[in-house]
């Protein structure tokens, strides 16, 4: 029996390993790593052989150094790294425009990009999982210590302002990035659209293609049916892998 952390971390690194192969090339050295949370892949590239800074706006560092920056103000001279990689980081960010920015300004001009996404699959199959255990998830809200009368007699409006909006999403809208509704999330998070994203922001697309594993946002199963979350994920993945490369200025 795995818990929910070893699970998450498992197909962290079965992601990671499906690209090892992209990794090849020689000029490959230093690795930029957004959101790299508790540096789980940032320890892995780092035994890869990498030179590897890996950073995030709320750090752990767990496993790894990992630095405290912001992914849209990186402190970072222009054309540093070989390579920026993240996973599953990019539709909790807001602001793109900025973090693209930030990352064409630090990535060498002949560098690529490496970014594991959700799949609009994982937010069907996510929010199936959602409403199936909304229920208990509302019970436990229901009789935890922080939805007691008494918390929320002593709340300012703002914090019943931000506890209705929450429990609007919660019921309602469910967002798992940064759109409005989870229903924006099953458009944007195809295949496609994530395609025509990295266009817009100057880049052209080097090699796509679906994730390794079939899973949802709430770890069911989490210990069964390696085989058959492998199969189907020909079908439906729950990520898509992007390598990406900036657009050559003479070509725009």
């Amino acid at each position: 029996m795995v818990n929910e952390n070893t699970w998450i971390e498992f197909i962290r690194n079965q992601e990671l390993s499906s690209i090892r192969k992209n990794l090849s090339d020689v000029s490959i050295k230093k690795i930029l790593e957004i959101g790299g949370k508790d540096g789980y892949l940032a320890r892995i590239l780092t035994d890869w052989g990498f030179d590897v800074i890996s950073i995030d706006i709320n750090p752990s560092s767990t496993y790894f150094d990992v630095k405290k920056m912001n992914a849209t103000e990186l402190e970072f001279k222009p054309e540093t790294f070989d390579l920026v990689f993240s996973s599953h980081v990019i539709a909790h960010i807001k602001d793109k425009n900025l973090l693209f920015k930030e990352i064409n300004r630090v990535l060498k001009s002949d560098g690529l990009a490496i970014h594991i996404v959700p799949s609009n699959w994982w937010s069907v199959i996510t929010n199936f999982w959602h409403y199936v255990l909304l229920p208990k998830i509302l019970y436990k809200k229901i009789t935890s210590k922080s939805n007691s009368k008494e918390n929320l007699k002593n709340d300012d409006k703002d914090g019943l302002n931000h506890k209705k909006i929450r429990l609007k999403n919660l019921l309602f809208l469910h967002p798992l990035g940064t759109e409005r509704s989870f229903i924006i999330e099953i458009f944007k998070f195809s295949k496609k659209y994530w395609a025509k994203i990295f266009a817009s922001y100057g880049y052209v697309v080097h090699n796509e293609s679906n994730g390794p594993l079939v899973y949802s946002g709430y770890s069911i199963f989490k210990n069964h049916g390696y085989k058959i979350r492998k199969y189907f994920a020909h079908i439906f993945p729950s990520s898509y892998i992007f390598i990406i490369k900036k657009q050559n200025k003479q070509s725009l």
